[in-house]
């Protein structure tokens, strides 16, 4: 068995939840450990993390999550590549049982365990929307395919990819008895960042409409957000009514994500540091 040297861990950062960071470097310091950083110049971790011969840290510009996971799952060298949010919790033993599935399942190109325990399944199940925090890559699989698509910035690019990929020959699969925690929206340092509830609310219906229209139609894109935008639009108007204006400011969010996308404009909302 050739765990360690088969396996490269895949981790995100923009401006990162240090505390967490540490947590994720020395739980995986058994294995090769490959952190994209999309942080601005001045608080790039590169400077304030000790590395070592398994850590490669690669600088990126902040140009999405798609953009970052491409860089990542082209950049490592091993076998497979397991993708874990800095938010998420994959204990290593569970990385020996995720391996032993890869060389069980079949013509797989995902494997995914099963987040919070969400899935109430004892079967192994082809999936694409599902929350993917963590997932097993099977890199010579998904290199030779079209990757996650870089215009999405933020949510959802899981399901446009996944849905792309079950297309193909090789299947997403979800993990049902293999368990992966979230304590979702902890990455990110919120005392170096603002606004990161609402620019994420801003990102969630842009990439709704974006990937539904995409993949299924814009008719029923817009079946699927204009209800979402008829209850912003009631919540919006009783929040100002009743002088709520931090939850008012979210549904504006909301709105503009939405309204941009359907208009066809770029995902470019971004976090004010």
């Amino acid at each position: 068995m050739f765990l360690h040297s088969d396996i490269t861990i895949l981790i995100v950062t923009y401006v990162p939840n240090y505390e967490l960071l540490k947590k994720k470097i020395e739980l995986y310091k058994e294995f090769k450990l490959m952190i994209i950083d999309a942080s601005p110049d001045e608080h790039k971790i590169i400077n304030k993390i000790d590395l070592n011969k398994n850590i490669e840290v690669i600088k990126v510009d902040n140009n999405g999550q798609g953009f970052a996971n491409n860089t990542g799952i082209k950049s490592a060298k091993t076998k497979y590549i397991l993708y874990v949010d800095l938010d998420a919790n994959f204990e290593p033993d569970k990385i020996l049982d995720i391996y032993k599935h890869a060389a069980k399942v079949q013509n797989w190109s995902i494997l995914i365990p099963n987040s919070n325990n969400k899935i109430l399944t004892k079967d192994i199940i082809q999936v694409d929307n599902c929350e993917a925090s963590v997932f097993f890559v099977n890199r010579e699989i998904v290199i030779k395919n079209e990757m996650f698509d870089e215009k999405i910035f933020f949510y959802f690019e899981e399901y446009d990819y996944f849905f792309r990929l079950n297309k193909t020959n090789f299947k997403v699969y979800l993990l049902p008895n293999l368990y992966a925690s979230h304590n979702q929206g902890s990455s990110v340092d919120r005392s170096l960042v603002d606004d990161v509830s609402n620019v994420q609310q801003w990102h969630y219906l842009w990439s709704m409409y974006y990937v539904y229209k995409k993949n299924t139609g814009m008719l029923n894109a817009l079946k699927i957000v204009i209800p979402l935008i008829v209850k912003d639009i009631i919540k919006l108007i009783y929040y100002l009514i009743t002088f709520r204006f931090k939850l008012a400011r979210k549904r504006m969010y909301r709105l503009s994500g939405a309204i941009h996308s359907i208009l066809g404009s770029q995902s470019f909302k971004r976090p004010n540091i």
